[in-house]
């Protein structure tokens, strides 16, 4: 029996195609969540998969979904601020800018769309120094009434991956938590996709 692999490369385009010369760059997603613009916000994401599919780039490593609570933090530029409706608003619509091609629900074969990844799930943002990849301590209730919102708006709008958070999260590391990528990720939040596996030493 003959196997074959493929190849999947994917790059961060968080505000825009920021890796490829000529395309679109976009604000931060902080400043598109001052707009409070969903339609505005799904075209910056069709833009930015079609600049990145150009490319020969087909996965994208955004939207970023955390909330942002922890002023300390060093990426809070890169969320869609502190509210979960909001964020899990615009969330969703990047997703299906990103994944729709022209129309925004079309298929990924779409030569203008590319896969979303929805990171860093979950609870990322909050750590509890404000340094950038610092342990989290988070209350389960806190985290799905507060963190979750976003990432199971972007699920239900399609988004094809999830990142995991780098970082430990209530004494757990993220990437090896049988809780949160299989309890809740998957029975409870029922996300189907690929699961991009990042180790604390990335």
């Amino acid at each position: 029996m003959r196997t074959t692999l493929q190849m999947v490369f994917g790059l961060d385009s968080v505000h825009g195609a920021i890796y490829v010369k000529g395309a679109t760059i976009f604000p931060h997603q902080l400043n598109a969540a001052a707009s409070f613009n969903v339609p505005a916000t799904q075209e910056f994401g069709r833009i930015t998969a079609k600049d990145t599919k150009a490319a020969g780039i087909p996965w994208l490593f955004a939207p970023i979904l955390g909330i942002a609570v922890q002023p300390g933090w060093s990426r809070v530029m890169e969320t869609f601020g502190e509210d979960p409706y909001l964020a899990s608003q615009l969330g969703a619509a990047t997703v299906r800018g990103m994944q729709g091609g022209e129309s925004g629900s079309g298929p990924l074969s779409d030569p203008q769309a590319a896969a979303a990844c929805a990171k860093h799930y979950i609870g990322y943002s909050n750590s509890e120094n404000g340094h950038d990849r610092a342990p989290t301590v988070i209350p389960d209730r806190h985290l799905l009434e507060y963190f979750a919102p976003p990432f199971q708006a972007a699920f239900e709008a399609g988004a094809a991956t999830v990142m995991n958070a780098y970082t430990e999260i209530n004494g757990e590391t993220m990437a090896t938590s049988h809780k949160y990528l299989t309890e809740l990720l998957r029975d409870e939040m029922g996300f189907e996709g690929m699961v991009r596996q990042i180790s604390p030493a990335c």
